[in-house]
């Protein structure tokens, strides 16, 4: 056990070193065009057929059964987890994988971008080849256990293999929309431009917001802050309002507009969402305010035209509710000061492996329910009995 645990440990470290090696005699980044479709396709068949390879040819060899030990694998996880806390702990770079800062160096590149850095990348293959050993090397056993097994850990060897051999392959682009200015270009990180297959072009941009509030504020007078506040939300049809004891009139009027026609006591006051233009002094330390709702959603109406066929399609748009077309997820991203929007499209082609291996991982989890514990559970049984005295050798 805690031999093959260091060996896990030295394996890894190992390959640690070798990924700092490349990172300084890369310059501190990835090399995009080795983990560029087809090459990645390629590697992740080559680990596969490797790792059957041992399977049917070295099955009974010492190497081979301390690639499958559960203990190598914990030793060779412990590297990644120190790697991943590293990317915590520090401020990462947020290019995208293909995409390298000139600024930071081979030796600050490791610690603020680390997840895309030669050390972790190598370890994360490295990891996929264990994980191949360890499915492939499980005994074929028609049971629930199993396949629960096999389960997880396919899960967890696709969600895996899309997230390495992919992440070269995925585009995040941003383009700026305005109803003037339709656009078939996009930027990345970096500001390089790349184009689209299709036209971009914002047909209308809006914020809806929840209904106004009416506000009863108290000031402090002697350092002029708010002492106290309080809310009552405009209601549809509701003309009279208490707040804090007021009684408060209210006109006929939108519970969305910006102005807002109100009585107190006798006398009338025109409120204003801008406090500047209009409020009812209550008293010498209170005010009555119109006080706008808060943003309930963006909005965005984005015109699709296709290159080729220039059908125009009108699709809407909110924040995290994405739509699909020609391979990209378009997000609504922000907005801009001349009412034109910010849009993220993201094109993953590996994404459909992530979504099939966490459906892997949760039938896996589920049958687990059923099948009862496996693994360390059972073996950690097995010894104790083996090491208790029986009543027969105790008499």
């Amino acid at each position: 056990m805690r031999h093959a645990y260091i060996s896990g440990l030295a394996t890894c470290l190992l390959v640690t070193l070798m990924g700092c090696t490349l990172q300084f005699l890369s310059g501190g980044g990835i090399i995009p065009l080795l983990w560029e479709f087809p090459l990645n396709l390629i590697l992740l068949f080559f680990i596969v057929l490797t790792a059957a390879f041992l399977r049917f040819a070295h099955y009974r060899s010492a190497t081979y059964q301390l690639l499958k030990n559960p203990y190598f694998s914990i030793g060779a996880l412990s590297v990644t987890l120190v790697l991943v806390l590293i990317s915590g702990l520090f401020m990462q770079q947020h290019n995208s994988f293909a995409e390298s800062d000139s600024s930071l160096t081979p030796f600050s590149s490791i610690i603020y971008a680390t997840i895309r850095s030669w050390p972790f990348i190598l370890n994360l293959v490295a990891l996929l080849f264990i994980l191949s050993i360890v499915i492939l090397g499980r005994p074929v056993r028609f049971s629930l256990r199993y396949v629960s097994f096999q389960l997880n850990h396919i899960g967890l060897w696709l969600l895996l293999g899309a997230g390495v051999m992919g992440a070269a392959d995925k585009k995040e682009l941003r383009t700026i929309l305005t109803a003037e200015r339709p656009t078939t270009l996009a930027f990345t990180t970096n500001g390089n431009t790349q184009g689209l297959p299709f036209e971009l072009s914002l047909e209308d941009f809006y914020t809806e917001h929840f209904p106004n509030k009416l506000m009863v504020i108290e000031f402090d007078t002697l350092n002029g802050s708010i002492r106290r506040q309080a809310f009552q939300d405009l209601l549809a049809h509701t003309h009279l309002y208490s707040i804090e004891g007021y009684e408060i009139e209210v006109e006929d009027g939108n519970m969305y507009s910006d102005s807002l026609g109100v009585k107190v006591g006798d006398d009338m006051w025109m409120l204003h969402v801008d406090y500047n233009h209009g409020f009812a002094p209550l008293h010498k330390d209170k005010a009555l305010l119109l006080n706008q709702g808060g943003v309930k959603r963006y909005v965005a109406k984005v015109a699709i035209s296709s290159n080729k066929t220039e059908e125009k399609t009108i699709e809407t748009l909110q924040v995290n509710h994405p739509m699909k077309h020609a391979g990209y997820y378009i997000y609504l991203d922000s907005y801009t000061a001349d009412h034109g929007v910010v849009l993220r499209l993201v094109a993953d082609s590996w994404l459909w492996m992530a979504y099939l291996g966490l459906w892997s991982i949760i039938a896996g989890a589920l049958l687990m329910f059923v099948s009862g514990p496996t693994g360390f559970v059972y073996a950690t049984d097995a010894n104790k009995a083996m090491n208790e005295p029986t009543k027969t050798q105790l008499s």
